[in-house]
Parts: structure tokens; sequence; C-alpha cells
């Protein structure tokens, strides 16, 4: 009995090992020949190290992270879809997602979004087409605007973003050759006029 749990302890510890050394993080699944890394469900409190640079698609979904940063996505120039949604994600540090050079679809619904600094969105070569923001937004009263400078942006996603709001403003505005969208509440907007 004692030799078989040796063995079954041993099986394990070698199989993390395997799965450190092929690049994969630990408590993540990663497919080389999809490029992609799941680390769904895994109770993490912040974005894993060492996903490899293959990585295309990241999917970091029902989670306990609640800050994310530039630091969080470095030497992850490949990816083209990450999705954060569901996890606890408070903050969004300026220049988050700057690092992101292929980002095109970003997920962050199902957060409690507080604070979200100027410029988090902001991906070099305004590669990013599509924002996810339904179910995110926790303290929307106090939540103004946002910036969002990619001139190619196809669509953002505001399903029950503002639960207590009757209605929302949604306006475009070109400025030094960048496309900026700002998120406001239509009677904000309308105090601040009068």
């Amino acid at each position: 009995m004692l030799d078989l749990a040796l063995r079954m302890v041993f099986c394990a510890l070698l199989c993390s090992i395997s799965a450190r050394a092929s690049g994969c993080p630990l408590r993540c699944e990663c497919s080389e020949a999809a490029h992609t890394v799941k680390c769904v469900s895994k109770d993490l409190r912040s974005v894993p190290s060492g996903i490899p640079g293959y990585t295309r698609n990241l999917f970091i979904t029902g989670n306990q992270i609640s800050r994310i940063g530039p630091e969080s996505f470095k030497g992850l120039d490949n990816i083209t879809t990450l999705s954060l949604s569901n996890n606890r994600i408070t903050k969004v540090e300026s220049q988050t997602f700057s690092g992101l050079r292929s980002l095109r679809s970003l997920d962050l619904s199902s957060n409690q979004l507080a604070v979200i600094n100027p410029e988090a969105f902001t991906v070099p070569g305004h590669t990013l087409r599509e924002l996810n923001l339904s179910r995110a937004l926790y303290n929307h009263s106090s939540f103004m605007n946002l910036a969002v400078n990619p001139s190619r942006l196809v669509s953002i996603a505001f399903q029950k973003a503002f639960p207590k709001s009757n209605s929302l403003s949604i306006q475009r505005a070109v400025l030094a050759w960048e496309t900026y969208v700002c998120i406001a509440k239509a009677s904000e907007i309308h105090n601040k006029q009068t």
C-alpha cells in the first residue's frame, strides 16, 4: 500500500516537472498545435508566469484575479485572443495591454471593474477589434468615460454593463488621427452640459 502511494506521488511529481519543462504553467492546459493556453477555474490569484511564447489564444477565466497591469502579459506579443472573463478584476492599469501587439479580441466580461486607468486599452498598431465589457463594470455610477484608441475596433459589448442606467451614450470623435470611443451614462452627459 505504501509502495503504491509512493509511486503515485512520484508520478504526480514527474507530471508536474514535465508540464513545467514543456513550458506550460502549473494548473493550466497547453496545446502547442492549437497555440492555446487555458487556465480555467483554477483559483488563480494572478496571471500565471511561464506562458509559452507560441500562445495566440489565452483563456484565464473563472479565477480569483483582482488586478492586471503591464507586467501581467510581458513577452506575450503573439496573443490575438485574450479572455479574462469571470474573474474578480477590479482594476486595469494604464498600458496593461500595450505589449500585446497582435491582440484582436479582449474579453473582460463578468468582472468587477471599478477602476480602468487611461490608456488601459492602448494596443500598438491598433489591432484590437473586439472588446467585451458585459457585466463587468462594478462601480458604474462613478464610471464616467473610457478611452479606446484602436481605429479598427469593430465591436464593444456592454450587455448589462450599466444595470441601473436607463440609457447609454456611445460617441465617436476623431482626434489626432485616432478614434476614441467614450462611454458615459446619458444623464451624466446631460448634467455636464447644463
